[in-house]
């Protein structure tokens, strides 16, 4: 995505013919038009040169996720922020290459805030979510907004847990405010993060 004023260019491509259907209809009901095609992004990028101000994703779970994450970085503009849902290994992961990029993105500032969420938010996985937010440009430098909202909103049925307009309005106000709230979120420093060998996971920060 990017903005400039009231005008406002949308791009993107989803390789799932329904995920971009659903994608268009959302951008319709929204009163918005955007540049949406159906390709694989790892092996057609139709917007290869395309630097952004704004992405958000949600890319297949446990499928070459820093690969996504990576990439994404790549269509960044120089004061460009992005949002990413992932699972919540890639906060401790080990396998591969995942420490050192997790590594990389911490010590090059790009990592603004890790979001953990709750398990069943969606009817097809279980497993719990976190939200990673980096920004190219962030005006805290060398910290990290950690927050751990694991505990927020409730099971509606067996498979689905839902959060509140209260629940979401309180993580997005944590993320903006970008200051301690005792056992919910806290400010690290890279040195911190540094010294926990690099992993992200909030609980790890919060409950001291």
């Amino acid at each position: 995505m990017q903005a400039g004023g009231n005008n406002v260019s949308i791009y993107g491509q989803e390789v799932d013919e329904l995920t971009l259907k659903i994608a268009i209809m959302n951008l319709a009901m929204n009163g918005l038009d955007g540049d949406l095609r159906k390709s694989n992004t790892f092996h057609n990028d139709l917007h290869f040169t395309l630097k952004a101000d704004f992405i958000i994703s949600h890319p297949p779970f446990n499928f070459a996720k820093f690969g996504y994450l990576q990439d994404m970085m790549d269509h960044l503009a120089p004061d460009g922020k992005m949002g990413i849902v992932l699972t919540n290994n890639s906060l401790s992961s080990r396998i591969g290459n995942d420490s050192e990029v997790r590594k990389n993105i911490v010590e090059n500032d790009i990592l603004e805030c890790i979001v953990a969420m709750p398990t069943h938010l969606f009817y097809t996985m279980q497993i719990p979510v976190c939200l990673w937010f980096l920004n190219r440009n962030k005006k805290q430098k060398g910290k990290t907004l950690f927050v751990d909202a694991r505990g927020m909103g409730k099971m509606v049925d067996r498979r689905l847990h839902e959060l509140s307009k209260g629940d979401v309005r309180r993580i997005a106000t944590a993320v903006q405010a970008f200051r301690d709230e005792k056992n919910f979120c806290v400010v690290v420093s890279t040195k911190e993060i540094a010294k926990q060998n690099y992993i992200l996971n909030p609980w790890l920060y919060t409950k001291s």
